[in-house]
């Protein structure tokens, strides 16, 4: 797998995750980063076409009804599969293997395949190593585990 370093300049954007605020990430409309996916899966979607990369994979999964955030659902997945399709001259698909599952069932997915993996996996808001306990994903992720 080749991964490539990217930094991107937000300030254009208001969100309480990029304000230093990770517990107020608990509202969505404070949490939202308008057409996030939208870039990062074109900046995927060309350098993949560049290299030769037939396929781009995203994490998109069932978000609950309190979470909705428009460039995660499935019509919006449905749409951009299509513009990928469409929009470049080499053949490119995009895949979404979690997108009818939820955080839970991914977990669980995941603690089946690697039982230590969970504690490893990085998902918090405040680039905290061991995760800042704060915001919504840090709370989320140990919400699920104390579920599992």
């Amino acid at each position: 797998i080749d991964f490539v370093s990217l930094s991107l300049d937000l300030s254009m954007c208001s969100s309480a995750i990029l304000s230093g605020a990770p517990d107020l990430a608990d509202a969505p409309e404070k949490n939202i980063l308008e057409g996030r996916n939208l870039v990062l899966i074109a900046l995927a979607a060309s350098l993949a076409s560049a290299r030769g990369i037939k396929e781009i994979a995203v994490g998109f999964h069932a978000e609950p009804e309190t979470r909705p955030f428009p460039d995660a659902s499935s019509s919006f997945f449905l749409s951009i599969a299509e513009v990928l399709t469409t929009g470049f001259t080499r053949p490119l698909s995009i895949v979404a293997p979690f997108i009818h599952l939820t955080r839970q069932e991914i977990f669980k997915l995941a603690q089946t395949l690697d039982p230590e993996i969970l504690e490893k996996a990085h998902t918090c808001y405040e680039d905290v190593e061991v995760g800042c306990g704060r915001c919504s994903h840090c709370k989320t992720k140990a919400s699920i585990l104390a579920n599992l």
